[in-house]
Formats: structure tokens, sequence, C-alpha cells
């Protein structure tokens, strides 16, 4: 749930704690809302989302195989 956060210098490690995580969900939410209520362009480009799905399914694919994928 990426609340804590430990940090390790010197030989030494700290530990950082959240209350709250904030992932980004309901303002991505709220953004893609906003953008179809308003025409907008969509708040992620399309090059991303391409790039995220293939990378997805590269990791199925060398998960499924044992193998390396080169993207």
């Amino acid at each position: 749930n990426w609340r804590t956060l430990a940090i390790t210098s010197k030989g030494k490690t700290k530990t950082h704690r959240a209350f709250r995580s904030d992932k980004g969900h309901a303002s991505e939410l709220e953004a893609f809302v906003m953008a179809c209520q308003n025409g907008g362009p969509s708040p992620i480009a399309l090059e991303s989302i391409e790039a995220t799905t293939r990378a997805t399914f590269a990791i199925e694919t060398a998960w499924r195989s044992r193998a390396s994928i080169e993207l």
C-alpha cells in the first residue's frame, strides 16, 4: 500500500510512515470526467497508454515463457 518508506544511509535505516496514501486515483478520475464533460483532450496521452499496455503484455509473455523480453 506504499504507506512506509525505508531509507538506508551509512548503515542506518530510517522509516517514514504516511497516515494516508494518495496514489492519485481520485484526481485522475476527476481529470478524465472533466475532459469528457468539456470535450477536452485525454489527461493521459495515447502514447503513454499504448506504452503501458505493451509493457504489461510483455511482462505477461515473459512470465509465462520464463524468458526475458525487450521492448
